[in-house]
């Protein structure tokens, strides 16, 4: 496996001595070019996995050679970081960008350049099989539905390559309802995609048993579906988080039954603002004997409706207070309600 990085800097003892702890835990080669021509020689005898390339080097700026590198014949082949950036060039080429040497690029780059080795050791270990996945998880995803009554779309957005998110959504046989489902499994690697196969098909039969009228409730569907895992797995059931949910447009409410996702958002006709809307049950998978309340919300004068997993409400409306631009598996599902102006 080759995990070589190709340092282009004129002083490289501070960055090499910022990489030592991923070098040690990867087993990473590091090669070392004190300006571009020799930066460029390297890249071409060398082939590294990846290059760091400062901005700042003697004969070229680190953005005029990332460019010069990508657009050559094996130009896509190369992933390139430039650090040290005071300001942005146009038509400049690189994969990751990091801003003037300051207290946060130690842990910035060392925890890019772990997500980096790590998602090209899963590609080398299991390229065929996450292809596959990966296929298999794309034609899964609901596209947008639009009716005279709403409209509903998603974002789904795996923080690797596979998700350990779900969501599904569809309407009823006369399209004046919407049914659907969220959930967020731990983790995002290919156990986790088999976890989601298996949640997404239990929590997607027990709607449907809802909507054929088999199950009365929201909350009988989140009871068997626990029920259901623990007689899979018994102790080595994992806790899984998820929400569910029938948009009856008849009666005009909303019906959710949420089972350890904490909230999602409304907003409301005439009013920019948009409204969290608590919510508190067990996870799926935390204790057996777990119960799980159905909940309504009335639909007069809601314009818009979000399910999101973890990922995407750590973001949403919290600019403040965030370390890190994404983190996690990122998906929600984005209800519009048709109103009569």
């Amino acid at each position: 496996m080759n995990n070589s990085i190709l340092l282009i800097t004129p002083s490289p003892a501070e960055i090499i001595t910022v990489l030592n702890p991923l070098i040690k835990a990867y087993n990473i080669k590091i090669d070392v070019a004190k300006s571009g021509i020799e930066g460029i020689e390297k890249c071409i005898t060398c082939h590294p996995a990846l290059l760091l390339v400062d901005s700042e080097l003697p004969d070229l700026k680190g953005e005029s050679l990332s460019a010069i590198l990508k657009d050559t014949q094996k130009g896509c082949n190369y992933t390139i970081y430039i650090f040290n950036i005071d300001k942005f060039l146009q038509n400049t080429k690189a994969d990751y960008y990091f801003p003037a040497l300051n207290k946060n690029f130690k842990e910035c780059l060392c925890m890019q350049l772990k997500v980096f080795f790590d998602k090209k050791l899963l590609k080398e270990k299991h390229s065929e099989e996450i292809e596959r996945a990966k296929i298999e998880q794309a034609s899964i995803i609901p596209k947008k539905i639009e009716t005279n009554t709403f409209q509903v779309n998603n974002v789904y957005s795996p923080f690797s390559e596979l998700s350990g998110d779900g969501l599904d959504y569809w309407t009823g046989e006369d399209e004046h309802g919407l049914y659907g489902l969220l959930f967020d499994c731990t983790g995002h690697d290919i156990v986790s995609f088999l976890q989601v196969g298996e949640i997404r098909a239990l929590l997607k039969k027990g709607c449907k048993y809802y909507q054929s009228k088999v199950y009365k409730s929201l909350s009988e569907i989140m009871q068997n579906v626990n029920t259901d895992l623990f007689g899979l797995h018994g102790e080595d059931t994992i806790c899984t988080a998820a929400i569910i949910f029938y948009f009856d447009f008849k009666e005009n409410i909303l019906h959710y039954c949420s089972a350890g996702i904490p909230s999602f958002y409304v907003k409301y006709q005439n009013t920019a603002a948009i409204k969290k809307i608590e919510c508190r049950n067990y996870l799926i998978g935390y204790t057996p004997d777990a119960t799980f309340k159905a909940q309504t919300l009335p639909l007069n004068n809601v314009d818009e409706v979000i399910f999101s997993s973890d990922g995407f409400s750590e973001l949403f409306m919290n600019q403040e207070n965030i370390d890190l631009a994404k983190h996690d598996d990122v998906s929600a599902i984005l209800i519009t309600l048709k109103r009569d102006n």
